[in-house]
């Protein structure tokens, strides 16, 4: 049998039908699911799941974005990994050393637990995004908040030009136990509704957290690499180095040692090599349209 036939038959079994596997692009009409049959999946055009509509993507699907490409949620997106790499939801660039689009996230839900978002990244507009036991990684920024919810658990955010960006008023995140590493900057903070950062590693960026608000932003609770505050300070741009920012709160740091956080499999499909970091005083992180 076809495998086609065979994901259209065994979809339609479970109520959710197929999508097609032959350049994706466009909205989707009804419900779908993408799963390790036929993978990789190529989006050769910017893919809608519109309000009303839910994307599944199954363990050991892989979509490969063409450069640019966005994957618009309106509606729900699903994904659950399993537990090796193999099995993990990808979505990755089609091309090496070249960035797709991002989760573009309008009003929707994006609920990805044991995937890996490579070279593209996940903006909230409005709507929500949580994502667990993930790897973020060869972004120009791995999460941008400019409105809506985030909450990050237990995920490594590596390798980007900027790991993390606020950059609403609204921007409401949650980021519990996870690696913010050897990212150009590993949080930049323009404005913020509220921040709850409690047991993360956020170590060995160019620049840890930059506060380029007004607002005091509370980073206790983490762990920065060592417990010397001069070597602290290093990793963080606040009122002490302009007056025009808000301050940074790191102390209590978390316990005495590194954060444990569970080991999370390195991207299996990262762009070689990922786009050069450009060390600046202040992070430029550039507004999505």
């Amino acid at each position: 049998m076809r495998r086609g036939l065979l994901a259209f038959l065994i979809s339609a079994v479970l109520g959710i039908p197929a999508v097609s596997a032959q350049g994706l692009g466009g909205a989707l009409a009804q419900d779908g699911v993408l799963g390790p049959e036929g993978s990789p999946h190529e989006v050769i055009s910017d893919l809608t799941i519109p309000a009303g509509v839910t994307l599944t993507l199954q363990p050991g699907a892989v979509l490969k974005f063409a450069p640019g490409v966005n994957l618009v949620v309106q509606g729900t997106l699903n994904g659950a990994g399993g537990a090796t790499a193999e099995t993990m939801v990808s979505l990755v660039s089609r091309d090496t050393g070249t960035f797709w689009g991002r989760i573009d996230i309008l009003g929707g839900k994006v609920d990805l637990s044991r995937a890996f978002v490579v070279a593209g990244g996940i903006l909230v507009r409005t709507g929500e995004a949580s994502v667990k036991d993930s790897v973020i990684a060869g972004c120009e920024v791995g999460l941008t908040l400019m409105g809506g919810k985030a909450a990050v658990q237990g995920c490594r955010i590596s390798k980007n030009k900027a790991g993390i960006d606020l950059a609403s008023a609204q921007a409401v995140i949650s980021v519990q136990g996870s690696e913010i590493s050897q990212n150009g900057y590993g949080v930049a903070i323009r404005a913020f509704q509220s921040a709850d950062f409690k047991g993360n590693r956020i170590q060995e960026n160019q620049m840890g957290l930059a506060n380029l608000s007004a607002q005091t932003f509370d980073a206790s609770g983490n762990w920065w690499g060592s417990q010397d505050g001069t070597e602290i300070a290093k990793a963080v741009l606040d009122k002490d180095d302009d007056p025009r920012y808000g301050p940074v709160v790191v102390r209590p740091l978390f316990g005495e040692t590194a954060v444990a956080v569970a080991p999370t499999p390195e991207p299996q499909w990262a762009p070689t090599p990922v786009p050069a970091l450009q060390p600046t005083p202040v992070p430029v992180v550039a507004a999505a349209p």
